[in-house]
């Protein structure tokens, strides 16, 4: 029985440290549009994937979360939509950066988009709009 506490112990551990890194670059972006959160419900989230990571950020400011990580990397029902998006071969390259960004919608759902680092610019790819309280 020891064994197997011992056993379980570790691999919790290991998981523990595959954490995804935060992105610093957040800390530079000018956000030109900060609202309280009871005005977030008027906010229009309809044009957001025509804009790339930094014009979303100006437009529809600080995401609540922001987490990067390479593609070969994605774990989780929660991040399983973007197998739709890209090849197998895709998938399993290590050179495919993403960065993942969460806002609060309005009072009931968040939204994540996905952006791929290409050539300078983060191209958004795909989007979850998913109610709050959700466990994936």
């Amino acid at each position: 029985m020891r064994v197997y506490i011992l056993l379980i112990t570790i691999i919790l551990s290991q998981c523990s440290k595959r954490q995804n890194k935060v992105m610093p670059e957040l800390q530079n972006i000018k956000v030109t549009k900060k609202k309280p959160v009871v005005e977030k419900q008027n906010r229009s989230f309809e044009k957001i994937m025509s804009y790339d990571k930094v014009e979303a950020i100006e437009i529809y400011g600080t995401p609540i979360e922001a987490v990067s990580f390479m593609l070969n990397d994605v774990q989780g029902e929660f991040r399983i939509g973007l197998y739709n998006i890209y090849t197998k071969t895709e998938r399993t390259s290590e050179n495919i950066k993403i960065s993942e960004l969460t806002w609060e919608k309005d009072i009931k759902h968040y939204i994540t988009i996905w952006y791929q680092e290409l050539e300078g610019k983060t191209i958004p790819k795909d989007s979850l709009i998913w109610e709050k309280g959700s466990e994936f």
